[in-house]
């Protein structure tokens, strides 16, 4: 049985909602940030430049941006058509697109997204289910108390302290991570993303 029109309408309406509701959060988040990228900028040819760069860089990213001195509302409009095209700029001091630099880091940052949903889960449903058994129990409080202070560790804090006790002192994994395909090393792949890993699932 097809469902009726009213249905369907109203199914099309709240997509068309969420999605006005994304461009408007879009707009106002992506504009906020390049506020905030030019706040205490002298020369923002300078801040594109990376740095100490020659003259002939320095030409390029002025035709390359010739709108870099006009107001900050006609730059982000510039920005939002380029990205519209595909256009996402450019590392003058990579010597790189930013598209080419974003399908070089996209198989890690899936494969340590991945890990990190499997890892937290992994941990959290056998203690959750636990927890739940024995509620009231000391293993249900110290389980959340431990849970509680996890949480509120940043994970900058907690990869350091994964990277010492578990790859500096005992060196059972690297401290340096690499990319290493699943298909091609099945337990060098799983070496390098442990860590990385492990510390975004313990949040």
């Amino acid at each position: 049985m097809f469902p009726s029109v009213s249905i369907v309408g109203s199914h099309v309406r709240y997509a068309l909602q969420r999605l006005g509701q994304f461009a408007i959060v879009f707009v106002v988040v992506t504009f906020i940030v390049l506020v905030a990228t030019r706040v205490g900028s002298e020369d923002p040819v300078r801040d594109l430049a990376g740095g100490i760069a020659s003259e002939s860089v320095i030409a390029q990213i002025e035709r390359d941006y010739p709108y870099l001195d006009k107001p900050l509302v006609i730059q982000y409009g510039y920005w939002l058509a380029d990205m519209v095209t595909g256009d996402l700029g450019r590392s003058y001091s990579l010597s790189q697109s930013a598209v080419d630099m974003f399908k070089q880091r996209l198989p890690s940052t899936f494969f340590i997204g991945f890990w990190a949903i499997f890892l937290g889960l992994a941990i959290a449903v056998p203690l959750g289910v636990y927890s739940a058994y024995r509620r009231d129990g000391w293993f249900d409080r110290v389980s959340s108390q431990v849970s509680f202070a996890v949480i509120s560790f940043p994970p900058l804090v907690i990869a350091i302290l994964l990277m010492y006790l578990v790859a500096v002192r005992f060196s059972f994994f690297p401290v340096d991570s690499d990319y290493v395909a699943p298909w091609s090393s099945p337990i060098g792949h799983f070496r390098n993303f442990f860590l990385p890993s492990l510390t975004l699932g313990m949040g």
